[in-house]
């Protein structure tokens, strides 16, 4: 079994599914606004970032005439309003992976840049939350990724040292935060396919949760 003491997990388009939804919404308002955006260059751009990030990014993305602070909670309000319509899923694997870490006595780390109250109601609603003891989120006063800082934190709040973790990630962001922080690091691909920009970061590549398992177990 590969000498693994922590898994390091983000949260959206990893353990909820959440990110298609949040990039369609995403391309939606800018299409209200006037603009056109790709999927693909929203979701490089974005995911895994925190708030200044994001809204620096839709800055740069739209027109001049779109302010990207009011574009940014344009899209929270109907990603909001989706979200309460449709509800939030767990990802494949998702509790079974965590259940599993914790008969093993692994402890289990989420980082995300979504913001603590955000992130305990949605995972909560899925039964995730009381699974997730170590807690990096959005409105601690860090670095986003793709800085190391958030998997450092984490690594930190576990008592474990970096390279004895494996970060999850679905992002380009993300596996870059947690290549730098010197973990081991699995990229499960959501709405961002693995290319081969995403190589040198990552350790190994999932189709889904439900093969973390076994890779940990060889």
């Amino acid at each position: 079994m590969r000498k693994i003491r922590a898994v390091l997990f983000d949260m959206d388009g990893l353990l909820l599914d959440t990110e298609k939804l949040n990039i369609e919404c995403v391309c939606l308002v800018a299409r209200e606004m006037g603009a056109e955006l790709q999927p693909e260059v929203v979701a490089r751009r974005i995911m895994g970032t925190a708030r200044a990030q994001i809204v620096a990014a839709y800055q740069s993305l739209l027109p001049d005439s779109v302010d990207g602070a009011a574009f940014y909670q344009r899209k929270n309000e109907l990603f909001a309003k989706r979200k309460q319509q449709e509800g939030v899923k767990p990802m494949k694997g998702a509790v079974e992976l965590l259940h599993w870490l914790h008969e093993k006595g692994i402890a289990c780390v989420l980082v995300t840049a979504t913001v603590g109250e955000a992130a305990r109601e949605r995972l909560r609603e899925n039964g995730m939350w009381d699974l997730l003891p170590y807690r990096v989120t959005g409105d601690m006063p860090l670095p986003s990724k793709p800085d190391p800082a958030p998997y450092l934190k984490g690594a930190e709040l576990a008592g474990v040292d970096p390279a004895e973790c494996l970060v999850l990630e679905d992002s380009f962001n993300g596996i870059r935060s947690g290549r730098a922080a010197g973990c081991m690091v699995g990229m499960v691909p959501d709405t961002l396919p693995y290319d081969e920009t995403c190589r040198p970061y990552c350790d190994a590549v999932f189709r889904d949760l439900t093969e973390v398992q076994a890779w940990m177990e060889e």
